[in-house]
């Protein structure tokens, strides 16, 4: 005999997310792209792409918590801010009226390990 479930039991179900886009193989040989806003996953099969799409949720979200980093130019003196995004990390030169892109990385360091490792650059360290 089976014990009842209690309320606190860990269930594994389906959720139905909002706006995905699917797009089908126009023809054989053709992946499968669904895309949510900016994440876009592909695949040889519709569960390949769906695979893909779910990975890039779940680094999304885990990007959500990570610290940005900051550096200071030994040159010039301007400030450079990195972001890791799910699809690696932005490294935008920010000035008085403006801030604009001039880098991108992969994910294999945070922001500011990313920065500390640019020549020329001086790491800001975060204050809590």
């Amino acid at each position: 005999m089976t014990a009842p479930a209690s309320a606190t039991d860990a269930k594994t179900v389906a959720v139905p997310l909002p706006g995905i886009k699917i797009q089908r193989p126009a023809k054989r040989g053709d992946g499968w792209c669904l895309t949510m806003g900016k994440l876009v996953g592909r695949g040889t099969t519709f569960a390949a792409a769906k695979d893909d799409l779910a990975r890039q949720v779940i680094v999304a979200v885990a990007t959500v918590e990570a610290d940005p980093g900051f550096a200071r130019d030994d040159y010039d003196g301007d400030l450079f801010v990195a972001i890791d995004r799910p699809w690696g990390i932005e490294t935008y030169l920010v000035k008085d009226d403006r801030a604009r892109l001039v880098a991108t990385g992969d994910r294999s360091r945070t922001p500011a390990e990313d920065l500390a490792a640019c020549n020329g650059l001086t790491p800001i360290p975060l204050r809590y």
